[in-house]
């Protein structure tokens, strides 16, 4: 009898232990069921505070907001969104799809452009460097504060785009044009630039992008100082994860791609054509894929195989409990949202981001590479994707 209470105190005791375990980890955030969409914390003057420099592209407005206590309409108006933007679904890496088009070639805005405007306005220590460009209500905004160091105004005012500057700018280019080139060479050259579609290197960029406008793999390997595996990746997540910084790589791409250009200008202008030199071999390889990319910009499109809508599926990636939304609008895949995961923080934002990248570019998970050093989850990501699409089917 007296052997039977002891089983009974150890089961007992050993229920507490769990129990408390579970309410211990999830006090101090280390049970976690679903993302919780929050940056590390780092300690500035002895105060724990969430740190900008971890702010995800795929973090919406809102999670900003709520993360750095700041009002999602200053975020908002910081970056000149249109009246009715829904912050709670608009994400950071929306805003190198909208501004693409009009960085200009000393940067960029995107999510790199939050990270400063949150690290200015909570005066947040950071590592800055140029290229992570503001619009100008978000610098008045962050100016009208008046916490600024002289190095953050310094920066400020290097890294402000100006609408009004980048109009001038581009009539003082007409101008020059007009006065430097012939009609003949002025119609070869804005052929060239249409075949080309202003094609610029920014954080949507993938390396078939590359490829496609005439870029040499291994050239670009050697700028990168690495080899490209998976060249379905963009540019600027390829760098972030191997720890390159993207503002330097993607001004040594910008100078290749001028290149590129002046080089398909020269052949073209030149009416006996040149002799089929390494060089022009090279300008001819680059105006046969494009060739190949006006063939196959219009393609015909086939009947759909899904309905419209968002479906959810499972997976299982390190662990168990992986659950993914996707969207289907007029029968292509346009979306993906993780609703809950319990992955390592370490690996599964940015495999999640580039797993989304490549099966919205497949419109499949056919082809999908996985991503190395985090096989599990992206393969948990694929599992649960394929899931929902096979709900998805008509």
């Amino acid at each position: 009898m007296k052997y039977k209470y002891t089983q009974k105190y150890m089961a007992l005791i050993l229920a507490i232990i769990f129990i408390g375990g579970i309410l211990y980890a999830k006090q101090y955030g280390y049970w976690q069921t679903e993302s919780s969409k929050t940056p590390e914390k780092i300690v500035v003057e002895g105060e724990e505070v969430y740190n900008p420099e971890d702010i995800r592209g795929s973090y919406s407005f809102e999670d900003v907001s709520k993360a750095f206590d700041i009002p999602i309409d200053v975020l908002i108006d910081a970056f000149e969104l249109p009246e009715g933007t829904d912050g709670t679904i608009f994400k950071n890496k929306n805003l190198e799809e909208l501004y693409g088009e009009i960085s200009g070639d000393d940067g960029e805005i995107g999510n790199g452009s939050m990270k400063v405007f949150v690290a200015f306005y909570k005066n947040i220590p950071m590592e800055l460097e140029d290229g992570d460009l503001l619009l100008e209500t978000g610098s008045e905004i962050l100016r009208n504060l008046g916490t600024l160091t002289d190095e953050q105004l310094d920066y400020i005012d290097r890294n402000t785009l100006s609408s009004e500057k980048m109009n001038l700018e581009e009539q003082l280019e007409e101008i020059d044009h007009e006065l430097e080139i012939s009609d003949d060479e002025a119609v070869e050259e804005e052929k060239i630039e249409d075949d080309h579609e202003e094609f610029k290197i920014n954080g949507n960029v993938t390396f078939v992008d590359l490829e496609n406008v005439g870029f040499d793999m291994n050239q670009v390997e050697e700028v990168l100082g690495m080899t490209v595996d998976n060249k379905v990746v963009t540019v600027r997540d390829f760098c972030s994860i191997n720890g390159i910084s993207f503002s330097t790589i993607k001004a040594e791409l910008t100078e290749i791609y001028e290149e590129i250009l002046k080089e398909e200008m020269l052949y073209n202008s030149n009416d006996s054509r040149l002799p089929a030199t390494q060089d022009t071999q090279k300008v001819s390889q680059a105006l046969s894929v494009q060739d190949n990319i006006e063939v196959s910009a219009n393609p015909i499109k086939s009947e759909s195989i899904y309905n419209d809508g968002k479906y959810v599926g499972t997976g299982t990636g390190y662990r168990s409990g992986l659950e993914v939304e996707v969207e289907i609008k007029n029968g292509e895949i346009c979306n993906m949202l993780v609703l809950k995961e319990r992955e390592d923080e370490e690996f599964y934002m940015d495999t999640f981001t580039i797993m989304e990248e490549q099966i919205i570019c497949n419109q499949s998970i056919e082809g999908v590479q996985g991503i190395t050093g985090a096989t599990c989850t992206a393969d948990g990501f694929k599992e649960a994707v394929d899931n929902a699409l096979q709900k998805a089917l008509k």
